[in-house]
């Protein structure tokens, strides 16, 4: 239904509002005409033509002037239109005899020490103040203006809200009355490592917190300002660890900031898109050159003596059970290595000789290599994925191996005497 509301009364004038109160009819998006009565003696009336949203309060202040303070006005709100009408029951007032001690809308921003509230003052008040209680804890703060800021409050906790006018001779009543949650804590960047491609952030919260919070990360390319990665962990610590892997060389820019799920629809953000942006530090990433593979031992799942093993099998020609599915896993990890290096690995192949089409990803081709316990032979397939991808770097001179053909000892020599010549 709607109402009318006396907000506030000046010495000849009277400040009317018009609020939808209980939803009990449909006006929203209606464009409605309004006829506001007033006057016992004489029948006077002012017409306004509004909509209402959505069935929230009409935010038009609308303003009766040349009144005469001593006169008592009967006010009456006529709605007309489409189909709908309305004639409100009314009220009698004075124009200098309401003393305007009640504030009205109110706003609220919230950080991750406590709030800031922002209303519509009154005219009578000379003061306000504002409370907010958790778990029958009070915290008070009291400002001349209409806007009051309290901090020193619990991160994530819902306290509830209420304001209050003053004035010399009378305190108005308590308002509002909402719960109100206090914003996640900000997180900061204490340092990073950079090494092997990662970037490793270490990260603490400004202040501890009881509840389960999204901690944000997001990694971006300075020179391009492209968003290389975002992921968001949830967590009760109030710090840890997290890390960017596979990281191309250049410079990057580390992002953090904070989220609290207040409410299944609501995500409460600390720093993110606020003046101050993101808790946040610039870094470089250089690749370092893979260390060449070795015949000898390259500290991977194969031990030194298999390795040995497996180069005593292609050059002196002994049993290729000598040559361990390890040894020749190991050789695909260090192709892999040094594809990352070179940036290739997540990387289109594009023209080849082996049948790939140029869409396909190399390490999609890299993948194709491996062996298992239960599945280790030396098959086309395989030589021929490694051999593609050394051959993306450099040219190894050998060309696509077909089914039932012989895959000489000296091969495995060559692609690894080939990937040791990258720089």
């Amino acid at each position: 239904m709607l109402e009318l509301v006396l907000v506030k009364a000046a010495s000849n004038s009277l400040y009317l509002k018009v609020i939808n109160e209980g939803d009990t009819r449909d006006y929203a998006g209606t464009t409605q005409s309004i006829e506001i009565w007033y006057n016992f003696m004489d029948v006077q009336s002012f017409n306004i033509t509004f909509t209402l949203d959505g069935g929230d309060a009409v935010s038009n202040v609308f303003i009766l002037d040349d009144l005469d303070s001593s006169t008592d006005y009967n006010l009456e709100l006529y709605l007309e239109g489409g189909d709908l009408e309305y004639e409100s029951d009314g009220f009698v007032t004075k124009a200098s005899s309401y003393v305007d001690l009640t504030p009205l809308d109110l706003a609220t921003t919230r950080y991750n020490d406590g709030f800031t509230f922002k209303f519509v003052g009154c005219q009578d008040a000379t003061s306000y103040e504002a409370k907010v209680t958790l778990n029958g804890v009070t915290t008070t703060a009291t400002s001349t203006y209409p806007t009051i800021r309290i901090v020193g409050l619990e991160p994530c906790q819902q306290y509830t809200v209420h304001v209050r006018a003053k004035n010399s001779s009378k305190t108005g009543s308590w308002v509002f009355g909402y719960p109100c949650t206090v914003a996640p804590p900000k997180p900061i960047i204490d340092s990073y490592d950079v090494s092997d491609r990662e970037i490793t952030v270490v990260w603490s919260l400004e202040k501890e917190v009881s509840k389960t919070i999204n901690v944000y990360f997001r990694l971006v390319n300075t020179d391009t300002d492209d968003i290389e990665e975002e992921d968001c962990i949830e967590t009760a610590d109030s710090s840890g660890t997290y890390t960017f892997s596979a990281v191309e060389a250049g410079e990057y820019r580390v992002y953090m900031w904070t989220g609290y799920q207040a409410s299944s629809t609501v995500e409460l953000l600390c720093l993110k898109g606020s003046s101050e942006y993101k808790a946040s530090r610039t870094l470089d990433v250089t690749n370092e050159r893979p260390e060449d593979w070795s015949w000898t031992g390259n500290g991977l799942s194969a031990t030194a003596a298999k390795t040995k093993a497996a180069y005593t099998a292609v050059t002196e020609l002994t049993s290729t059970h000598n040559f361990s599915y390890k040894v020749w896993n190991d050789m695909v990890t260090k192709v892999g290595e040094f594809l990352e290096y070179k940036e290739y690995y997540s990387a289109k192949i594009g023209t080849n000789n082996f049948g790939y089409t140029t869409s396909t990803k190399c390490s999609t081709i890299l993948a194709k290599a491996k062996m298992t316990a239960s599945s280790r032979n030396m098959t086309a397939t395989r030589f021929n994925a490694l051999n593609c991808c050394i051959c993306k770097m450099k040219s190894t001179g050998i060309s696509k191996v077909a089914k039932g053909n012989i895959v000489r000892g000296s091969y495995f020599i060559t692609l690894m005497a080939k990937l040791n010549a990258i720089t």
